[in-house]
């Protein structure tokens, strides 16, 4: 009896003694049927193979594919543990990335040669002006990071005019080891999270009396002074703060204290 495919699906793992030609011969081999035809409660499909060459995406050069993959490492997953500053919209310095083991070899010429024959643009760089004068290279990937503080799609405020305000929320216990020592990020967080604007009922609650503090940020001046601040998708502002990791009270512009009194009026017993 000729082999006939059952559900138009053979697995050649599971059946190792057939090839893919023998198929192919014993289903040509098959008289014509009507398509409703059923073999034991199963229905008859036509077999078809299709061989599918693999698009590369970068050159098979072995160098190129090493230099590729150093690079996605670093920029996707690595970069904290070597050291390297990256931004939380994923930039990288160019220098620090060329400087890591196994990079030092590879030129600007280099890189921008290669990422170019990747159609789709996983990785990616870019010349940004310092100061008069002076520019300086940042590379990064575009997705598919591990890092938790990384998010490509946050922008970097260029212009303190970009954004409202730079607004922190605390509560007052909170307050007096701010004034002193600054605004640093919660546990288990690199990035100092902020908001443009708090509603107007904040902090208020049903049943006793509360106390917040809002500490508004003098972007301008903490720009100036080299700290870098992002927008996110949901319009809130994150930085890294200084070298230290924080924002320091010589930047705060203005601290808000919002009282609320809850006053009982009338109650009824039981």
């Amino acid at each position: 009896m000729p082999f006939r495919l059952l559900h138009g699906l053979v697995s050649l793992r599971r059946f190792p003694f057939l090839s893919s030609r023998s198929i192919v011969h014993s289903a040509s081999a098959q008289p014509k049927s009507d398509s409703k035809q059923e073999i034991q409660g199963f229905p008859i499909f036509p077999l078809e193979i299709r061989r599918r060459k693999r698009r590369r995406l970068f050159p098979s050069d072995p160098d190129t594919t090493l230099l590729t993959t150093k690079l996605s490492y670093f920029l996707r997953h690595g970069a904290e543990a070597h050291g390297l500053n990256i931004r939380p919209d994923g930039w990288v310095p160019l220098r620090e990335v060329l400087s890591q083991p196994g990079m030092q070899g590879s030129t600007l010429e280099q890189l921008q040669k290669t990422l170019d024959l990747d159609p789709q643009k996983r990785i990616e760089l870019r010349e940004e002006r310092v100061t008069k004068g002076a520019s300086m290279w940042w590379i990064r990937a575009t997705s598919r990071h591990s890092i938790p503080s990384v998010n490509p799609a946050v922008r970097l405020v260029k212009s303190p005019n970009q954004v409202g305000a730079v607004l922190f929320c605390i509560h007052l216990s909170k307050w007096k080891s701010i004034s002193e020592h600054g605004i640093w990020p919660e546990r288990d967080d690199s990035l100092i999270h902020f908001v443009q604007s708090i509603p107007e009922n904040y902090g208020a609650q049903a049943q006793q009396s509360s106390m917040r503090i809002v500490v508004q940020i003098n972007l301008a001046k903490a720009m100036g002074a080299g700290l870098q601040f992002f927008v996110t998708n949901d319009h809130s502002v994150v930085t890294g703060g200084d070298y230290r990791g924080c924002v320091g009270p010589e930047f705060f512009q203005k601290a808000t204290q919002i009282v609320w009194e809850v006053e009982t009026l009338h109650e009824q017993g039981p």
